[in-house]
C-alpha cells in the first residue's frame, strides 16, 4: 500500500512513524515544506518518493503536489500527519483523492473549541462554560455571570499558542481591543491539568490508554523555570470513564486521542478539549516507556491493516516522568554525574528541540521508576535531576 505522511520532518517524532510504517513494508511517501536534501538521512531512506511544497496549508500547492506523487507511485490508500498543524490540510488530500478517514467537515468540527463543548455537555461530561468573543458587552456580561479571572484562546488554536489571561475589567477592555475574530472566552480554572491519551481503532477498541498532570503550557513558558510532568498510577476511575466519554461523544476512529481536564481542588475533572492527535512533546517517548511497548509501531499496524501479534491493550505499569531542565540555571549535578546517579531509571535523555524548549525545557529526562514516592521513587528522582 502507498501511505502519504504529511511533514515527515517535523515534528521530531514524525520520522519515527515513517520508521514504524516502512518497518512494516508500506511505502511511505513523504510531502513537506522543506526540501528533500534537508531531512535527515533516516527518513530519506525511509520514504519511498518525497514533494516539496511552500506551504503545507496551500491547497494549490498541496493538491497538485499529491497529484504527482499519484502520477508516479499510485494511488494512496490511506494518509495522515499526526499533528494538529495539518489536520485540515490532510483532511481536504482525502477528500481529493478519495482517501479512508476524516473528512474536512469532520476536521473543522473536531477542531472546533465550542463545538467539543456542546458535544460534551449532550454526553453529561462536565465542562466550563464558554462562548464566541464576539463584542465587549457580551463578554462583560459573560464575566458578571462568571466572574474574573477570564481565560481567552482561539477556537481552533494549537496547544496554549494565542492563550491570554484577563483579571478585571480594565484588563478586559485592553486586551480586546484589535483581538482577531476566532476567539473564545471561558472562567479560568485554577488546578492542574491531567489527561487521557491513548490510541483507539476502526472499531472503538482502545489499544492503549494512560493519564498525566501538569502544569499549564501557558503558565510553564511564562515561567520559563524547570518542567516536570508524569503519569498517573492507578489511572483515577472516574478520568477513565469520562475520558472514554469523551472520545465516544465526539466519534473518534482509528487515531491517537488527547483529552485533556482540570482537576479541581475538590478532586472533580472539568474537561477542557480533545486533540485528535497523539499529545505532543516526549509524551509518546513517555507512553511507550511506561508500558515497555511502542506505540509507534502499534499505529502502524492499525493504520495500514497489519496483524499486530500482540491483541491485548499495552498497559502502563512503570511511573515514567518527563523532567526539563534550563541551560540558564546550575544544577549540583552536572549532566554525567546525574547519568550516573540516575543508572537504569534513566530511560533516555536528550536535548529538545528549539521549538519545544519554551514549555518542555532545554535538555529532557525521561525517567521511569517502579513507584511514586520513597528511596528511588519517581517523585525523589526527579528532585534529583532538578536539585540546584
Amino acid at each position: 500500500m502507498n501511505f502519504l505522511y504529511i511533514s515527515p520532518h517535523f515534528p521530531d517524532t514524525s520520522r519515527l512513524f515513517v520508521r514504524a510504517l516502512a518497518g512494516r513494508g508500506v511505502k511511505v511517501l513523504g510531502l513537506g515544506d522543506a526540501p528533500e536534501n534537508q531531512l535527515d538521512p533516516e527518513t530519506r531512506a525511509n520514504l519511498a518518493g518525497y514533494a516539496a511544497v511552500g506551504s503545507l496549508g496551500d491547497a494549490s500547492q498541496v493538491v497538485p503536489a499529491v497529484r504527482h506523487l499519484i502520477d508516479r507511485y499510485g494511488p494512496i490508500a490511506r494518509l495522515d500527519s499526526n499533528i494538529e498543524f495539518w489536520l485540515e490540510s490532510e483532511a481536504l488530500l482525502r477528500d481529493a483523492f478519495k482517501v479512508p478517514g476524516m473528512a474536512l467537515t469532520d476536521v473543522r468540527h473536531l477542531r472546533s473549541k465550542l463545538f467539543m463543548k456542546q458535544a460534551f455537555a449532550r454526553a453529561n461530561i462536565p465542562t466550563a462554560p464558554c462562548e464566541a468573543v464576539e463584542t465587549l458587552e457580551q463578554v462583560r456580561v459573560f464575566a458578571r455571570r462568571n466572574g474574573f479571572p477570564l481565560f481567552f484562546k482561539p477556537d481552533t488554536g494549537v496547544g496554549a499558542g494565542g492563550a491570554f489571561r484577563v483579571d478585571n475589567d480594565a484588563d478586559l477592555v485592553r486586551r480586546l481591543e484589535g483581538l482577531p475574530p476566532g476567539y473564545i472566552v471561558e472562567p479560568f480554572v485554577r488546578g492542574r491539568i491531567v489527561t487521557y491519551d491513548g490510541l483507539i481503532d476502526a472499531d472503538g477498541k482502545i489499544l492503549f490508554a494512560a493519564s498525566h498532570a501538569y502544569r499549564p503550557v501557558s503558565e510553564l513558558i511564562a515561567e520559563n523555570g524547570d518542567t516536570m510532568y508524569h503519569n498517573i498510577l492507578p489511572q483515577p476511575p472516574e478520568l477513565v470513564r469520562l475520558g472514554r466519554e469523551m472520545v465516544r461523544s465526539l466519534n473518534v476512529r482509528e487515531r491517537f486521542f488527547h483529552g485533556e481536564f482540570f482537576e479541581a481542588d475538590d478532586g472533580r475533572y472539568i474537561a477542557i478539549e480533545l486533540n485528535v492527535r497523539p499529545p505532543g512533546g516526549t509524551f509518546m517517548h513517555t507512553m511507550n516507556y511506561s508500558a515497555d511497548t511502542d506505540l509507534f509501531d502499534r499505529w502502524a499496524a492499525m493504520i495500514s491493516g497489519q496483524e499486530l501479534g500482540d491483541t491485548e491493550p499495552a498497559t502502563p505499569y512503570w511511573h515514567v516522568a518527563h523532567v526539563g531542565r534550563r541551560d540558564q540555571f546550575t544544577y549540583q549535578l552536572g549532566h554525567e554525574a546525574l547519568c550516573a546517579a540516575l543508572g537504569p531509571n534513566l530511560a533516555t535523555t536528550f536535548p529538545m528541540p528549539p521549538t519545544e524548549r519554551a514549555g518542555l525545557g532545554d535538555v529532557c529526562y525521561i525517567i521511569r521508576s517502579q513507584t511514586w514516592s520513597g528511596p528511588g521513587g519517581l517523585k525523589q528522582l526527579a528532585e534529583l535531576v532538578l536539585k540546584r
